[in-house]
């Protein structure tokens, strides 16, 4: 029992890790090892991803998966 596989993450608006498989929901695996509390709630077991800008400015990340868009993190590097 791992976590997830991120999929679907932007950094400056590029993809920075792969895209969703097609046909499959990106918040609801086709397959998954690990145990499931009971619900409602929300799978959050994800692989932690780490960037580094070598560029000085705002650099923007952002979690796309199959459409959706979560809030956009800036960050500022000097």
């Amino acid at each position: 029992m791992g976590p997830k596989e991120v999929l679907g993450e932007l950094v400056d608006g590029a993809p920075a890790t792969d895209p969703v498989p097609q046909g499959q929901d990106a918040l609801e695996p086709a397959s998954y090892d690990g145990r499931v509390p009971p619900g409602p709630g929300v799978d959050a077991h994800h692989d932690v991803t780490e960037y580094v800008f070598d560029e000085p400015g705002t650099h923007a990340v952002q979690w796309a998966p199959g459409g959706r868009r979560s809030n956009e993190l800036t960050v500022e590097v000097g």
